[in-house]
């Protein structure tokens, strides 16, 4: 497809757009990741005082053409930490359609 454009009103129907075609108008004015400038940018932080929790911020992100909003600080539950080794843990974002 070369040239396309839009958005128009539907006349009996002959139009449909699907969620992708909403947001590809954005392709180009926002990238990939956390939008660090909104509200707490998503910041994940540890438990005071020190548990088995982290607390994602509030914030927002934008992936894979999908947008993501956390208006309240969410708690996240981890597993208790091994005693015999190192750990590290990652929080991540995965869009799962």
């Amino acid at each position: 497809m070369a040239f396309t454009s839009g958005f128009f009103n539907s006349v009996n129907g002959d139009r449909t757009y699907d969620a992708l075609q909403m947001s590809q108008i954005f392709d180009g004015l926002i990238k990939d990741g956390i939008i660090k400038n909104w509200l707490d940018g998503l910041k994940v932080s540890a438990q005071t005082p020190a548990a088995n929790t982290v607390v994602i911020g509030t914030g927002r992100a934008w992936f894979d053409h999908v947008w993501v909003n956390n208006d309240t600080p969410l708690q996240v539950n981890l597993s208790p930490a091994p005693t015999t080794y190192s750990r590290y843990d990652v929080i991540a974002l995965k869009i799962d359609q």
